[in-house]
């Protein structure tokens, strides 16, 4: 499909991993792999981010940690293409923050979800 597609990305991690000073430009390297990846275009990225002071991982220890993403796409990319975005928004997660996410144990998660386009209202398909 020659459909652009407008992808939301959520970042949620643990307030214990002090990554915040390092999102932005994250966020900018991911937008550039996005626009690479699933040919979008660049002034339809959106990431939004939260940072939980109040959570428990695992048995509650302060050295348990998480980190994730979520990226919503419009339908219409082969299997292939979705697993391939997956796998290098885990690399890029895992290498980007790697001291903070070695430091603590860390689970890395990124979950590709494709926004049903019968509850999808917004920008012209």
């Amino acid at each position: 499909s020659s459909r652009t597609i407008m992808p939301t990305l959520r970042l949620e991690y643990t307030d214990n991993l002090k990554i915040q000073n390092k999102l932005q430009l994250f966020f900018k390297i991911i937008h550039a792999e996005l626009v690479n990846l699933i040919k979008t275009d660049l002034d339809t990225c959106r990431s939004l981010v939260t940072a939980y002071s109040d959570y428990c991982v695992g048995n509650g220890s302060p050295e348990n940690a998480f980190i994730q993403i979520t990226i919503h796409i419009l339908p219409g990319r082969s299997e292939e293409l979705r697993k391939k975005l997956g796998a290098a928004l885990f690399e890029k997660l895992n290498t980007y923050f790697h001291e903070e996410i070695a430091r603590l144990k860390t689970q890395v998660r990124v979950y590709v979800q494709e926004t049903d386009l019968a509850h999808y209202h917004g920008l012209p398909l």
